[in-house]
């Protein structure tokens, strides 16, 4: 298989423990390819160099460069969806096999940390796409850590509800795949929230979004999200919610609250959508 791993990075410190521990995302017999969307300008005086010489050697990388910023509505916010589409375009999806949306704080591990988990992140990955392989119902898998989840092992079940986000990594099928498969357009929006929108398109399409737990992936705590719509903040619920992709999912499906169990009528259209494709609604 031809697996492919993308992610935005404005933490070079960070992106460093990423691809140094990538070994343990890894599996014997496949190929890998990261595509990296480097951000500016905290990726100046970082020469790619260095960052194939974090990598194991045999491990693919594309890279290029893009700004933080952009001005929306005479302010200066993050477009993270945008940077996800950009990312994506550095590889042609009809060469991979799967798609692995990462954050580039990801620590990849042996497995060997824990008492309970004795597998990689490599092969929990496997797990995904080996679930995805068999149950075409599916569209995509999210991938999580172990909080509220210990007792699931290693089952793979649809998702309703809860956050909808990156985690330990969103997976997707690959081959024959377009940009609109993997972001619905008409949630295309500044801010943040892009991994929401990736995480329900499939549901968009007809297909249910699933959860894996205990991924063995470590990711670092993330920054408390901030309240006040204020310029150049990456953490803006508010701004998500009155101009972002909540507002979009708003706008479409009725009221969102994530975290939340989805909207009704994005359910609904959904269960309408699964039927015409011949598919028993998961939820």
């Amino acid at each position: 298989m031809v697996i492919a791993f993308f992610v935005i990075s404005n933490a070079p410190t960070d992106f460093e423990v990423f691809c140094r521990t990538f070994n343990h995302a890894m599996v014997a017999g496949h190929e890998y390819i990261i595509c990296a969307s480097l951000q500016m300008p905290e990726y100046e005086a970082v020469s790619l160099d260095t960052i194939r010489n974090w990598l194991p050697t045999i491990v693919e990388l594309r890279t290029a460069y893009r700004k933080r910023m952009i001005i929306f509505d005479r302010e200066p916010v993050f477009h993270y969806t945008d940077a996800r589409l950009h990312v994506f375009s550095l590889l042609d999806l009809r060469q991979v096999d799967y798609l692995i949306v990462c954050d580039d704080d990801f620590k990849f591990t042996n497995g060997q940390s824990t008492n309970l988990y004795k597998y990689s992140s490599g092969e929990r990955y496997m797990d995904c796409f080996q679930y995805l392989e068999t149950n075409p119902a599916c569209g995509c898998i999210i991938a999580k850590h172990h909080l509220g989840g210990g007792g699931m092992g290693r089952k793979i079940v649809p998702m309703m509800s809860g956050f909808f986000e990156t985690a330990r990594g969103i997976i997707l099928r690959g081959r024959n795949r377009s940009y609109s498969d993997i972001i619905d357009p008409r949630l295309i929006a500044p801010g943040i929230g892009e991994d929401v929108s990736i995480s329900i398109t499939p549901i968009i399409n007809g297909l249910y979004t699933a959860k894996a737990m205990n991924t063995t992936t470590h990711k670092k705590p993330t920054t408390k999200y901030k309240f006040a719509v204020t310029a150049g903040n990456a953490w803006q619920l508010e701004f998500a919610y009155q101009k972002g992709v909540f507002a979009q999912i708003e706008k479409l499906f009725g009221d969102f609250n994530h975290g939340g169990r989805l909207p009704e009528r994005l359910l609904q259209h959904y269960r309408e959508t699964a039927a015409r494709l011949g598919h028993t609604a998961a939820y």
